[in-house]
C-alpha cells in the first residue's frame, strides 16, 4: 500500500481514509478516486472527509456511475500497458460499455444489466470475439473496483460472453510454396513477406527490422523492437514479452537481403541503423499498409491465408519435420529466451540451426534469383 496519502496510480490521484468502527470495532479503511482532480485539490477532498467522518457527516458515496469509474479506471494504464493495448481497451471502453451501461451507477450494477448488453452487442452485428474482448476489459476493471473497496462483488464474473470458437488457422501447404513464392516476385512487399515466411516473425517484427539487426556471417537476425499503429501514430514497441529474441535464418535468404541492402544504397536510403522494410525516402513501412498489400495479393491470387498465417506455417513446418515444441516456441517469440548467453556467450543451440536448415531446404528452390518486385506493384 502506497505511503503517501493522496498517492497517484496512473493520472488519477487517490485519497485514503479510515472509516467510522462497526459494532465489532474491527479497523475499516477505503481508498477513493478522485478523477479530474490534480494533488492539492485532492489533499483537500482528504481533508473534507476526515472532517466529515469526525463529526459523524460520513456518507457512502453511491453516486459514481459505472461511466465515470471506467474512464478513471482507463487513466490508470496510461502509463503501465502498450499503447495498442492502451487503445484496445479505451474502444471497448468508449464504444460498448460506456453507451451501454455507462448511466448506471457501479453500485448498482447487476450481472442482468450485463447480459443485457452482450446481448445488444451481438443484435448490433459484433462478433463474439470481440465481445469476449469487451467482456475481458469490463471484468479487469471491476476486478479493480472490488480490491479498491468501490464495490464487494464483481458483476461480470457471473456472467458468459457469447460463446466463441477460435478458429484453426489456414497456413501455407509446401506443394504451393513455389507458386506463392512465384506471386510476391512483383511485390514492392517482397522482401518483408519472405522474411515473416523463413523466420515466422510477426508483422510489427519484421517492419520494425534494422540493418544492423543482422548477422549476415552467422544467418541470425535479432528482433528486438516491433512497429505499431494506433490512430494516427506509428510507432516503436518492445516485442511481445519485452525480451529480444535471436532467430537463425535461412541460407537462402541471405542473398535476397544482400540484394536489398544494394538497392536501397543505389537509392541512397541505406544505413546500418535504417529499416529494413523500408519507404522510398526510408521512413518505415506502416502495419496497416503492410496488411492491405498482403490482402490485396491474397484476393488477387486466391491464397486461403492470412498474413499473420504465414507464422503458422513456419511452426507447422518445424513441427512437421519433427523439431521440439520448445524450440519453434522459442523461435517464434512465445518463450523467455536469454539473448545474451545464447547469443554473445554460447553458440547458437543445434536445434536452432536445424530449424532454419529445414527452412532453408524448402524454400531454396524458389529462390535462387534475389531480385526485388517492381515498386510500383503490391
Amino acid at each position: 500500500m502506497p505511503s503517501k496519502n493522496p498517492f497517484k496510480i496512473g493520472d488519477v490521484w487517490y485519497i485514503r481514509y479510515d472509516l467510522p468502527r462497526g459494532a465489532d470495532g474491527k479497523r475499516k479503511q477505503k481508498k477513493k478516486a478522485c478523477p479530474g482532480m490534480n494533488e492539492k485539490r485532492a489533499k483537500q477532498a482528504l481533508r473534507d472527509m476526515l472532517t466529515a467522518i469526525h463529526k459523524n457527516e460520513y456518507t457512502i458515496d453511491d453516486n459514481q456511475t459505472v461511466g465515470d469509474y471506467m474512464l478513471s479506471w482507463l487513466g490508470q494504464w496510461k502509463s503501465q500497458v502498450a499503447v495498442t493495448t492502451l487503445e484496445t481497451y479505451g474502444y471497448a471502453v468508449h464504444k460498448q460499455i460506456i453507451p451501454c451501461l455507462g448511466n448506471i451507477l457501479l453500485n448498482n450494477l447487476k450481472p442482468i444489466s450485463i447480459q443485457q448488453m452482450y446481448d445488444k452487442l451481438l443484435d448490433q452485428g459484433l462478433s463474439p470475439k470481440t465481445i469476449k474482448n469487451v467482456h475481458g476489459v469490463l471484468h479487469k476493471a471491476l476486478e479493480q473496483a472490488v480490491k479498491m473497496q468501490f464495490i464487494t462483488k464483481n458483476s461480470a464474473a457471473a456472467v458468459s460472453p457469447p460463446r466463441y470458437i477460435r478458429k484453426e488457422a489456414n497456413t501455407l501447404h509446401k506443394p504451393n510454396l513455389g507458386e506463392f513464392i512465384e506471386a510476391v516476385d512483383k511485390s514492392s512487399f517482397r522482401v518483408p513477406i519472405l522474411i515473416a515466411l523463413a523466420t515466422g516473425m510477426r508483422r510489427g517484427e519484421v517492419l520494425g527490422l534494422r540493418w544492423d539487426d543482422v548477422d549476415f556471417d552467422r544467418n541470425i537476425i535479432i528482433v528486438r523492437r516491433s512497429i505499431a499503429q494506433i490512430t494516427g501514430q506509428v510507432l516503436e514497441k518492445e516485442t511481445k514479452n519485452g525480451k529480444p529474441r535471436g532467430i537463425r535464418f535461412p541460407k537462402c535468404l541471405n542473398p535476397v537481403l544482400v540484394k536489398h541492402m544494394q538497392i536501397q544504397m543505389g537509392k541512397g536510403i541505406y544505413s546500418p541503423e535504417g529499416w529494413i522494410c523500408a519507404r522510398e525516402d526510408g521512413r518505415v513501412q506502416t502495419p496497416k499498409t503492410f496488411g492491405c498489400v498482403f490482402y490485396k495479393l491474397k484476393t488477387k491470387y486466391n491464397f486461403d491465408f492470412t498474413l499473420h498465417g504465414l507464422r503458422h506455417t513456419q511452426a507447422s513446418m518445424l513441427a512437421d519435420a519433427h523439431i521440439p515444441t520448445k524450440v519453434i516456441s522459442e523461435r517464434l517469440g512465445h518463450a523467455d529466451t536469454n539473448i545474451t548467453d545464447n547469443l554473445y556467450i554460447h553458440p547458437y543451440p543445434h536445434s536452432q540451426s536445424e530449424a532454419a536448415e529445414i527452412i532453408n531446404t524448402l524454400l531454396s528452390p524458389y529462390l535462387d534469383d534475389p531480385i526485388l518486385g517492381d515498386p510500383t506493384g503490391f
